[in-house]
């Protein structure tokens, strides 16, 4: 399972980012992550913070697609274990 875990986690990124919590549903659509998104309220009511898991692969196309969409601060975090 520890090995399996490490396998799986190298098709895997952590994308974080801020999204105006008007364009949250679209942003969930990029960004539907494993099993669901984690959005967390931010200070400003207007905004909210987003965690998801993405493809390795598709993240820079993600990254963009999400900009578009007025997401900022916008991070990728590779993942070296995981538990699916």
């Amino acid at each position: 399972r520890r090995l399996e875990g490490i396998v799986i986690a190298r098709s895997w990124s952590l994308l974080e980012y801020n999204i105006p919590r008007r364009r949250l549903s679209e942003a969930e659509q990029i960004t539907p992550g494993f099993n669901s998104p984690t959005v967390m309220a931010l200070e400003d009511p207007e905004w909210c913070a987003v965690r998801a898991m993405v493809r390795r692969g598709e993240a820079h196309g993600i990254m963009e697609r999400l900009e578009s969409i007025g997401a900022s601060a916008i991070i990728e975090t590779r993942i070296a274990n995981c538990r699916l």
